[in-house]
């Protein structure tokens, strides 16, 4: 979140788009967000954020809103933690605050989240509009190609999905997740080669990215190669102990893994038995 927000210089920004603060005094959007990023408060909110602490780094948001009410970061971040523990109307109005006072350069990742809002609410049509939003205000908004690669893969829209994720590899090039999103659409149309070779080109941007491996063993199981899937488990597993700071979707995937490499086991050392 931080890196979105603090690398992001906009076209506002060079060309001397001022505005008016509270205070009355002129600022340039790129000021105005910096002491939104800035702020002591806000930025410890972050640091709990980033590992995990929820509630603490909910308190620290609403101190750094009491700091200055219109930091649309803050309340971006609020909403995100709603949605986070499916609070969905409550988010919805957190995203609503944030819109307000918003610079132009973070609209994009703010109407990336509020898509996926709108994917858990149920609201497809509204979800397709706010990814289209977020690439509308900013071109490189990565999240928002996300967004619409997973929005027309639930449609059953495989080439819609892969050209959003090749718009994606031309902000970021060496995206592992990218890549192992074409490979999971081929894994989809049971292009099971061109899948492996594609998860293999992640897994040699990013070996740690976990879902090239285990993409890789699904791949490879429905291919009958029980031994090769195996080791794809093994190794996305060996990666999920190394990580020292788990999440619910780590542990789901944990889990998972486990249970694969069990099944794989059976399936290929019973009947031998």
């Amino acid at each position: 979140f931080m890196k979105s927000c603090q690398n992001k210089e906009t076209s506002q920004v060079a060309g001397n788009d001022w505005t008016e603060n509270k205070d009355g005094q002129k600022q340039s959007e790129e000021d105005i967000k910096m002491s939104y990023l800035n702020n002591y408060n806000f930025r410890r909110a972050l640091d709990f954020l980033e590992s995990h602490e929820d509630e603490n780094a909910y308190e620290w948001f609403k101190k750094a809103l009491e700091d200055d009410q219109d930091n649309a970061y803050a309340h971006q971040c609020i909403g995100r933690i709603f949605f986070s523990h499916d609070n969905n109307g409550e988010a919805m109005k957190a995203f609503r605050f944030a819109q307000k006072t918003m610079p132009e350069s973070g609209l994009g990742l703010l109407y990336s989240d509020w898509a996926k809002l709108y994917h858990a609410l149920g609201e497809e049509d509204k979800r397709l509009e706010y990814a289209k939003k977020a690439v509308e205000v900013d071109p490189e908004c990565t999240e928002a190609f996300e967004e619409l690669s997973e929005y027309y893969l639930d449609h059953d829209m495989l080439d819609e999905s892969d050209a959003a994720m090749d718009k994606y590899i031309e902000v970021e090039p060496q995206s592992s997740y990218a890549y192992t999103i074409k490979g999971r659409n081929e894994l989809v149309r049971e292009h099971y080669d061109q899948a492996i070779r594609l998860f293999d080109y992640a897994i040699k941007l990013d070996s740690s990215y976990i879902y090239a491996h285990t993409f890789k063993a699904e791949a490879l199981v429905d291919m009958d190669r029980l031994g090769e899937a195996c080791d794809s488990f093994i190794q996305a597993n060996r990666i999920c102990i190394e990580r020292q700071e788990e999440d619910d979707e780590l542990k789901t995937v944990k889990k998972t893994i486990s249970a694969n490499i069990r099944k794989i086991f059976f399936e290929s050392v019973m009947p031998c038995v």
